[in-house]
């Protein structure tokens, strides 16, 4: 109980740990979640101020390029320098489009791409008004001039917008940055955190199983010892059992032998009366003998006798009748059978054979007044499953189910656990003879064989009994 005790009490500390282990790490996994997350997405806005400033940079050096064309333009008249100062205006837009769409988290960012958008579209329709009017007619110096200057006050007034988009962009960078290195500080932390707790449980689990172990090895020195202890005591009843065969048997045979020769020799002298107790001495003698008889049986079946081997069950069923041929022609009976042909068990053939008697027996016996018995035994293979609420182990995926039905007295199944029980008689000793162990017996063998008995019935409608034996590797 001490032992028990103990290994409850480890089990329980070691459940109490792994649950706050496993709350624990549900948290920090959550927390290291959701922190995951938000460097992600601090990584997402430094890679988008980023890209910001790129683009920022590249559309300035597409309008530089665009003017720098248009410039050579005017002097030259040189188409090839027209179209790419017009074409420069889609690559221009997609920088904007794209950097705008990136900063718009930030208001005041968005009203400075609105103003630049007003100065861009502003410097390419001066180009455009210009190639037009070049186009018609070429244009003097000082037009050219003119156009320049006008083209130079727009292109400051873009850079200083992109200087002060680029400023500001530069600035949320830096902070962004700042952000991110801390984020991934606190990942670190909280990765190391996820690591050393890991390692707690793993040690304290493992110190747990060690405990379990040195437990363990403790409870099966006891067992050895107690198995030792039962060894001893199940040799004491043997010898006990060879008492009761030999010693206790050869007292009542005297006993019936010697009332026979007073009965014989002595009758004269009885009156009725004395004849009658010495006729009951003789009967009380038998059931004596027939009582210790059976209860040898019954004991021998709590161990199993000698090896199990392989026995073919129709066999062992063809030879009880056979057996009780005279007990079932003495009675006018009749025997039909529907046998599942070649079917293998594993088990002792002696064992096996006392069951399959006892029942066959038990249906001659019980039988109605005036009423010829009729046996039906059958067998059929069934699946485990139907058997897996009623074993505690099952060992085996098939069985043998065997009915024998009969058409005798019966009995109320209200009673059904108690006939399998030792001692125990549903009807009285002066209308059927019997100790009340046959069926208790029938129920040790079953369970030596790991298999199941059960019965159905009802009163003058006859008996069904059901066994289960696990078939040998079908």
């Amino acid at each position: 109980m001490t032992n028990t005790k103990k290994s409850n009490k480890i089990e329980n500390r070691l459940r109490i740990i792994l649950s706050v282990a496993v709350i624990l790490l549900i948290i920090l996994s959550t927390i290291s979640y959701r922190s995951l997350n938000s460097f992600k997405s601090k990584n997402e806005r430094v890679a988008n101020s980023t890209e910001v400033l790129y683009n920022l940079q590249g559309m300035v050096v597409e309008l530089k390029d665009a003017a720098n064309n248009n410039l050579a333009y005017l002097i030259t008249q040189d188409d090839n320098f027209r179209k790419p100062s017009i074409n420069s205006k889609i690559s221009v837009m997609e920088y904007f489009e794209e950097s705008k769409q990136l900063t718009t988290d930030n208001p005041k960012q968005q009203k400075r791409f609105d103003q630049l958008e007003k100065l861009i579209s502003k410097s390419y329709t001066i180009v455009e008004n210009i190639q037009k009017q070049s186009a018609q007619s070429r244009l003097t110096d000082a037009e050219i001039r003119q156009v320049l200057q006008r083209k130079f006050e727009v292109m400051e007034s873009i850079q200083s917008v992109v200087s002060l988009i680029e400023e500001t962009e530069k600035k949320r960078l830096s902070d962004r940055n700042i952000e991110v290195e801390i984020a991934l500080e606190g990942n670190y932390i909280m990765i190391s955190i996820f690591a050393a707790l890991t390692l707690i449980i793993i040690i304290l689990a493992y110190l747990n199983f060690m405990n379990d172990i040195k437990l363990r090895k403790s409870l099966e020195l006891k067992l050895q010892d107690s198995v030792h202890l039962l060894s001893q005591s199940n040799k004491e009843l043997e010898q006990f059992a060879y008492v009761a065969s030999h010693d206790l048997q050869e007292p009542l045979r005297k006993v019936v032998s010697f009332s026979d020769i007073i009965l014989r020799k002595h009758a004269d002298g009885l009156d009725d009366k004395g004849k009658a107790y010495f006729d009951r001495m003789v009967a009380s003698t038998e059931r004596m003998q027939t009582l210790i008889h059976d209860l040898l049986n019954f004991s021998r079946t709590t161990r199993n006798i000698g090896d199990k081997k392989s026995i073919e069950i129709n066999e062992v069923i063809k030879d009880v009748l056979e057996d009780l041929s005279q007990a079932i022609k003495d009675a006018n009976g009749k025997v039909k059978m529907k046998l599942q042909d070649d079917i293998l068990i594993k088990g002792t053939p002696i064992q096996i054979r006392q069951l399959i008697q006892n029942i066959i027996s038990n249906a001659i016996k019980y039988k109605k007044k005036d009423v010829s018995p009729v046996i039906r035994i059958k067998s059929k293979i069934i699946n485990a499953d139907k058997l897996l609420t009623k074993l505690p182990i099952v060992i085996s995926y098939t069985f043998l189910e065997i009915s024998i039905n009969d058409n005798g007295i019966g009995f109320d199944e209200q009673y059904l656990d108690k006939i399998f029980t030792i001692f125990q008689r549903l009807h009285g000793r002066s209308e059927y003879s019997g100790t009340g162990i046959g069926l208790a017996l029938c129920k040790r063998v079953i369970d030596n064989h790991n298999g199941y008995i059960t019965a159905k019935s009802e009163k003058e409608k006859g008996s069904t009994f059901f066994i289960y034996l696990p078939i040998e590797n079908h």
